[in-house]
């Protein structure tokens, strides 16, 4: 059974292709030089609709020939374009096919993972479509010149028209969550342009994600010039951003309708407003913006050239506890604040008086009838508050937390681990040399021991490496969603370095079990003998298939278009206990909690519980059984002692016991104490792991915002891996005796 699904979930790509090339053979023209471009191809087809066609895998945007493709019989919705390798997108690129397909008024391209776009483009010119919409993904926002990235942007390029072909037909641009942007992009990409929508997801400016968007500034209007640029609505999705001159080009957004903000706003320069007509508000962190921007609203009130209407968020309260807060904040002459009433929206004065009384009679007029908005001030002067409420706890609030905890664990592990490697591998070489001497089975278990954890630290650095704490972040490879990487991560990280860490975790059982054993009958006890090697044997195959679980649990993600800004799905895709044809389906939205494969989630939870509270408490009580004999022993050594010497004791040597009891009895203490904080803290995250997993919906639509803290816990066990090198230490003579010796040696001079 095993076999069989390792075998089914190697072929799940390879089936997947052969079935669309099934279907690509009426839609490729049958000629010897059109057979390549099969395999870059992958349709999803209903009649003479066509959804999607995908095109993947290709080197360079020649290798697609676009003057194959026959589509003259069929609709098509969406076209998309991925390639592992970050491209250029260029001239190169051949869009003519587009105009062969049955007539559609709407053509919606999409790219991933481009490295930037080409001075020269001029791809959309020929399309003959009246809506075009354009949308990136994991890709960077950056002009190319001759593949160097080009940044000449002047008032006398104004006039050159160098710009003027990028994005020309072009009705909506979409900028995923997962974009590169650039503080010194050129306005002049937009000349002459008239885009519908223009919608940014991902801008950030923290200390654990950077992502900001500016434009320079040509002051064009000193000269009366214009760019002639209409983007009617702009949708921006920030996190901690300022919106300022920078960002607000007052050249590009002239003659914008309607901005529409989402998210945390730090601070907004009001003179980049002043022409607005309409703002959509929404943040997520209201209470904070009012406190530091009320004179925002006051400056755009009094300089506003038009009647602006501002919406507000719909999921904050306004309750009459935080009135002191909005006191300045309210309808203003030329500002009309407004929110649509919900059904379970309940009246507060504070709201009534936000958006105004008139209004408020109109929708609350019980309420509004008893709001003593005077008696509400006279209370703000007399005891200055300013109360709040804490900021809801939303998908956008768990998107952030999510990536500041991965931000601060992407930099940690990669220290850990290297400090398990250091240790483990200096374990390894006292071992290597106490064994040259000494055969003892303790030592070959410690041995061994070190070699497991050390190849498990070292798995963990390689993922690590190969991984990204954000989606397209700067500080990584960017290459976790190549398919051989994600084969990489399922098989080796997340099974093999699994079974590693059950390995090591029997190995540590049966080492303080030996050393109880040792203490209890002596030096000469034969630790393995046939039926033990046996018993160690199947408890180590037996714990490490649990984690076969590993493979059918984790899924390659061939999700290159995420349709969801908040969409962290992580390459591959782990625990999401679905049915086998996961993938058939849209991973957006799936939210159904009663989706779950009960056989893979029984699975998980054995492991989770073999593998973490059982060798915890097994572990534990092996230390306890540990701690009891020494103290036996060296209290039968005293009395032994005493009883032969009761004529002439000397009671140095009786304190010499104590000592040692109590020296003995502390490092078992400590050692035990250190194990179980580790541990403990690393069952804690997984436990959140798994709690989050069937609470929070956005587990299941963005598995990453929980695995996080699996990464979390592997944290903690990093640092009790590193410990190991303290308890042989402490817990064997003879080994702390070489370790003296080498790092003597090492500092003694050589020739000396």
């Amino acid at each position: 059974m095993i076999f069989e699904i390792f075998y089914l979930i190697l072929n799940m790509s390879y089936t997947f292709q052969v079935n669309l090339n099934q279907k690509n053979e009426q839609l490729v023209f049958n000629s010897p030089n059109c057979v390549s471009i099969k395999k870059f191809v992958s349709i999803s087809s209903n009649l003479d609709f066509i959804g999607d066609i995908e095109f993947h895998n290709y080197k360079k945007f020649s290798d697609l020939k676009s003057n194959c493709l026959n589509f003259e019989k069929n609709k098509i919705y969406r076209l998309k374009y991925y390639s592992e390798s970050r491209l250029i997108l260029n001239n190169y690129l051949d869009l003519g096919f587009c105009n062969r397909i049955k007539k559609s008024e709407m053509l919606h391209i999409s790219f991933s993972n481009l490295k930037g776009i080409d001075f020269s483009l001029s791809i959309f010119n020929q399309l003959n479509y009246s809506l075009i919409s354009i949308d990136f993904y994991f890709s960077n926002f950056i002009i190319y010149s001759n593949n160097k990235i080009f940044n000449l942007c002047t008032k006398e390029m104004f006039y050159s028209n160098d710009y003027s072909n990028i994005l020309t037909n072009i009705k909506s641009l979409f900028f995923a969550n997962i974009n590169k942007f650039s503080i010194s992009t050129c306005p002049l990409i937009f000349k002459d342009k008239t885009i519908q929508e223009l919608t940014i997801f991902g801008l950030a400016n923290s200390y654990f994600l950077k992502n900001t968007l500016g434009f320079v500034d040509l002051n064009l209007l000193e000269k009366n010039e214009s760019l002639n640029t209409t983007i009617s609505d702009v949708y921006l999705s920030m996190y901690k951003i300022s919106l300022n001159s920078k960002l607000m080009n007052f050249d590009l957004f002239n003659n914008t309708n309607s901005f529409n903000f989402f998210g945390l706003i730090d601070t907004i320069d009001y003179k980049s407003f002043l022409g607005l007509n309409n703002l959509n508000f929404v943040t997520n962190n209201l209470e904070n913006f009012v406190e530091r921007n009320t004179y925002f609203f006051k400056y755009l009130n009094k300089f506003a050239k038009n009647l602006i209407f501002i919406n507000l968020n719909l999921a904050y309260k306004y309750e009459d506890e935080s009135f002191c807060l909005f006191k300045e904040f309210r309808s203003y002459t030329n500002l009309v604040f407004q929110q649509d009433f919900l059904i379970s929206f309940k009246c507060k004065c504070t709201y009534i008086w936000i958006v105004g009384e008139k209004r408020g009679l109109k929708y609350c007029p019980n309420k509004a009838k008893t709001c003593n908005f005077e008696l509400y001030l006279n209370n703000c002067i007399k005891n200055n508050i300013n109360n709040k409420n804490s900021q809801p706890n939303n998908v956008f609030n768990s998107y952030y937390q999510s990536l500041q905890i991965n931000f601060i664990v992407f930099i940690i592990i990669p220290i850990i681990c290297s400090m398990g490697i250091l240790t483990n591998s200096l374990s390894l070489i006292v071992l290597v040399k106490i064994r040259k001497e000494s055969k003892e089975t303790i030592y070959k278990i410690m041995q061994v021991n070190s070699l497991v954890v050390l190849v498990y630290c070292f798995l963990n650095l390689i993922h690590t490496i190969v991984s990204c704490n954000v989606p397209n972040g700067s500080m990584c490879l960017n290459i976790s969603k190549i398919i051989a990487i994600q084969y990489f991560e399922m098989l080796i990280y997340d099974f093999v370095s699994s079974v590693l860490k059950s390995v090591a975790s029997v190995l540590l059982i049966f080492l303080s079990y030996s050393r109880y054993v040792l203490l209890k009958y002596g030096s000469n006890t034969k630790l393995l003998d046939k039926k033990k090697k046996l018993r160690l044997y199947f408890l180590i195959v037996f714990f490490s298939m649990l984690n076969i679980e590993k493979i059918p649990n984790t899924f390659i993600n061939r999700n290159f278009f995420p349709n969801s800004q908040f969409d962290y799905l992580g390459y591959p895709l782990r625990n999401t206990f679905k049915e086998w044809d996961y993938f058939a389906k849209n991973l957006y939205g799936i939210n159904n909690f009663g989706s779950f494969n009960s056989y893979l989630l029984g699975f998980f939870i054995v492991n989770f519980i073999m593998n973490s509270f059982v060798f915890v408490l097994i572990s534990f009580l092996a230390d306890l059984m540990l701690l009891f004999e020494f103290r036996k022993n060296l209290n039968l050594v005293k009395e032994k002692y005493i009883s032969t010497n009761r004529r002439n004791l000397n009671m140095e040597k009786i304190k010499k016991f104590e000592y040692s009891r109590l020296k003995i009895t502390f490092s078992i203490l400590v050692n035990l104490f250190v194990f179980l904080i580790f541990r403990t803290l690393e069952i804690c995250a997984y436990s959140v792991a798994v709690y989050f997993k069937f609470k929070k919906s956005e587990c299941i639509s963005g598995a990453k915002f929980c695995s996080v803290y699996i990464d979390v816990a592997n944290v903690f066990y990093f640092l009790s891996c590193s410990y190991n090198i303290v308890a042989y230490y402490f817990f064997n003579k003879k080994f702390a005796s070489t370790l003296k010796m080498i790092i003597k040696s090492k500092d003694r001079p050589n020739g000396l």
